[in-house]
């Protein structure tokens, strides 16, 4: 079943995702066509609307930016793959990149839509991992410090980007593990509704109308949990809020902060899920339940498992480890990391700067890690999406996916290393194979 939860908050709605200034170009049965469960029709769509997006004048003009690390409905986002593709050629995009939560079930269809829609495609997939014993960044013991999980010490994001889809009989397991563990904090979570509402969650109805393939996450959860206080509420924002507040602790002044400025409904309805979030699911939190080595894996083994795939093991900086980022990038390095993604979204000028100069230092590629997955994004404009340096490693990874499929060897691959030993040679070599393998494949 297709990703369709809470509809009725204003601009969740399908079609929503597709910019104003694209949309008067596409008509709405398209578009909603790339919301339908039917792979066949979403694909159909995509065929019909790459004619309208390749007339001229539609496009916008000038420089082409880039963005490799969106979310389909297969994880977390607000649209199907179809609808990323769409979404990437209307804005000309000229690499376009899905990186799914434990899933790689969109790889098909997103690098055909891309494809279709002439936009260089790259996919991945983002997981966590942990780190159960202690293990020390200079002084500092990274099992019991925040990395870059906010509110989860011991705990990482890590992503694999340039896979090429195989049987992947780990990821499988690792959401089987990961389904029994939600199981368990959805149960904590109506222990801890009793008395207050009427309703309780239900985990099968869940699984079934909220996540594809059974893939659930927390924002799964926190989000049936929303929909229940909205229905208790009969739809007063206000409402849920005062319970949030009177149940789980007073609304902090970044909180209120953050009400203030939101302007609509769905802004008011992504506060209302962050705070759930925030509250209930995170370490020691109330409803929390430490997650296995089988959906998290120790971030020493995670070196092991991108050679098995062949993939980029590439290491998603924050800025919350700014305290101990020289000894961070050196350990990244040492355990098997590819690369080091930033987040300019979400880091400073001095903070980008920082982690650029380490990365290079330690022969690390730089690349974007700054990820879209709700509709309250709006970065396309942004300087960042243009940078020289970012496209070209977003290229890279286009280049690499393209020479292990062809089994011509990986950027980390020891014939790679050997012929190109230098890391700016290496990338130009990935780069260039990108640029030639749309005709070439």
């Amino acid at each position: 079943m297709a990703y369709t939860t809470n509809l009725t908050i204003p601009g969740m709605a399908a079609g929503k995702f597709i910019p104003k200034h694209i949309l008067p170009h596409l008509p709405a049965p398209e578009i909603k066509r790339l919301y339908s469960p039917e792979l066949s029709d979403r694909l159909q769509a995509v065929s019909n609307m790459s004619r309208i997006l390749n007339a001229p004048n539609v496009r916008p003009e000038g420089s082409s930016p880039m963005g490799n690390h969106f979310h389909s409905w297969e994880s977390w986002g607000p649209g199907s793959a179809s609808a990323l593709a769409v979404f990437s050629a209307a804005n000309n995009l000229q690499v376009t990149g899905i990186v799914d939560h434990y899933s790689v079930r969109g790889f098909g269809e997103f690098r055909a839509a891309c494809d279709a829609l002439g936009v260089l495609s790259t996919c991945g997939y983002e997981m966590r991992s942990l780190v159960r014993d202690k293990m020390m960044c200079g002084d500092v013991d990274l099992s019991k410090t925040v990395i870059n999980s906010p509110g989860n010490p011991g705990e990482a994001y890590i992503v694999f980007h340039g896979v090429v889809p195989r049987q992947n009989q780990f990821l499988a397991l690792a959401r089987a593990d990961k389904t029994q563990r939600y199981r368990q904090v959805v149960d904590k979570l109506n222990h801890l509704l009793e008395g207050k509402t009427a309703e309780r969650l239900n985990f099968g109805d869940i699984l079934a109308t909220r996540t594809q393939d059974e893939n659930v996450l927390d924002r799964h959860i926190t989000d049936a949990l929303f929909d229940l206080l909205h229905t208790e509420t009969r739809g007063d924002f206000d409402g849920i809020f005062d319970r949030i507040g009177s149940w789980w602790g007073p609304l902090t002044t970044k909180e209120e902060q953050t009400l203030s400025g939101a302007e609509t409904a769905y802004a008011r309805y992504i506060a209302a899920t962050g705070m759930l979030r925030s509250r209930l699911l995170q370490r020691d939190k109330p409803a929390y339940v430490m997650p296995s080595v089988i959906e998290c894996p120790p971030l020493e083994c995670l070196s092991a498992i991108s050679k098995e795939e062949g993939s980029l093991l590439v290491y998603p900086y924050l800025g919350t480890e700014d305290t101990y980022l020289d000894e961070h990038v050196q350990l990244m390095k040492k355990l098997g990391f590819d690369a080091i993604s930033g987040m300019p979204n979400r880091n400073t000028e001095s903070q980008t700067a920082r982690i650029r100069t380490l990365s290079q230092q330690a022969g690390l590629p730089y690349i974007s890690g700054m990820d879209v997955n709700n509709l309250t994004q709006d970065w396309i404009d942004i300087p960042w999406s243009f940078d020289r340096e970012l496209i070209n490693t977003a290229l890279m990874l286009v280049g690499h996916e393209f020479a292990v499929k062809n089994g011509m060897g990986g950027f980390s691959s020891p014939s790679v290393l050997r012929a190109f030993p230098k890391m700016s040679d290496r990338i130009a070599h990935f780069v260039n194979l990108a640029r030639t393998s749309q005709t070439l494949d």
